[in-house]
């Protein structure tokens, strides 16, 4: 690749990583041909719409988060004001991360611990099956 002024197709890709939301960031383009100003220009425009589609999809997530929130506090505020006991449990997984949310008006909401995890159960009763297995083959 030529390089000019410290600039080459990879050294914009690293600009347009490290600013991506600047678009007033100007490429010094001078003393590269047609050729390598069109490549530089379509890698860029690509890289883009890759970040323009990668904040719409964070947006959708955020707003689908607010959604479920919003229907949880909805939910424990009419169990609450009708008297019902209710605990609500959600585990959300999105490309930001795993969120855990307890909401209720039980003293398991209010001590705010998700019980233990199913799989942990389903380990433990198959490692015992596995071992009282065992101790049946070898003294028998």
């Amino acid at each position: 690749m030529r390089e000019h002024h410290k600039l080459t197709l990879s050294n914009e890709k690293a600009l347009a990583k490290n600013w991506p939301w600047d678009l007033s960031v100007e490429l010094d383009i001078d003393g590269l041909g047609e050729e390598e100003v069109r490549t530089l220009k379509k890698e860029r425009a690509q890289e883009m719409i890759r970040l323009e589609a990668k904040a719409n999809d964070l947006v959708m997530e955020n707003k689908a988060m607010e959604g479920t929130l919003t229907t949880m506090v909805d939910h424990t505020a009419r169990a609450s004001a009708d008297g019902t006991a209710v605990t609500l449990t959600r585990k959300i997984k999105d490309t930001l991360g795993e969120t855990e949310v307890i909401m209720g008006n039980t003293e398991t909401a209010r001590r705010g611990k998700f019980s233990r995890d199913y799989n942990f159960a389903y380990f433990l009763v198959a490692g015992v099956v596995v071992v009282v297995i065992v101790l049946a083959l070898v003294s028998g």
